[in-house]
């Protein structure tokens, strides 16, 4: 999968990062703490990529969370996010 990320106060911001194809489960890290983030997902494999979920994704980070959860389906391009604690 492919994950782009960014702070929403602040667009111009934005992170890439290509994940192995078996995993359906990534955190990303070092983010900041008490920021929300827009996030999208992409199928990603030796085709291309694919279309990101629509609309992102929105989640907040917490004072000692600085990391973010996300999952996605492989069948589907089912998506949740959430603060790690």
């Amino acid at each position: 999968m492919q994950v782009r990320y960014w702070d929403v106060k602040d667009n111009s911001s934005v992170e890439q990062r290509v994940f192995r194809a078996d995993d359906n489960l990534v955190v990303l890290s070092g983010l900041f703490p008490y920021t929300q983030y827009a996030v999208e997902v992409m199928a990603y494999n030796a085709a291309g990529v694919g279309p990101a979920n629509t609309p992102p994704l929105y989640a907040t980070t917490t004072e000692s969370g600085n990391h973010l959860r996300i999952m996605a389906a492989a069948a589907r391009l089912i998506c949740t996010v959430s603060s790690v604690y």
